[in-house]
């Protein structure tokens, strides 16, 4: 996968299918079904790379929806690594003796109980 991306591998084919239009040709459905893989799949690295290189250009297939739902995994997958990254500082304050307030860090020095009503 790595390879792919690192070597631009696929631009040539996104640019072929993108260059060939709506025509329902063998390119055309080799092309839709490798994308579908990869989004079904869900290999991160070729969806992120296929999205970030041509989501404005995916956005001019209409006769799909495969390239939408590759673009909505996309977004998926970064709102899910952006929760990891909340979740794992809210796990290090609490690690280090502190709490998350709205999104910032505040540490309590001692313990305290609660005032009974």
């Amino acid at each position: 996968m790595r390879h792919l991306t690192k070597n631009n591998l696929l631009d040539p084919v996104m640019n072929v299918f993108l260059d060939n239009g709506d025509t329902y040709n063998l390119l055309n459905s080799a092309v839709l079904e490798l994308v579908d893989f990869i989004r079904r799949e869900n290999i991160k690295s070729l969806i992120e790379y296929l999205v970030e290189k041509f989501g404005s250009r995916f956005d001019e297939v209409t006769y799909v929806d495969t390239f939408k739902q590759l673009q909505l995994k996309w977004e998926q997958s970064k709102e899910a690594a952006a929760a990891a990254a909340g979740e794992e500082a809210a796990d290090a304050a609490a690690a280090a003796g502190g709490r998350i307030y709205g999104g910032k860090r505040r540490l309590r020095r001692d313990d305290r109980e609660l005032d009974e009503d």
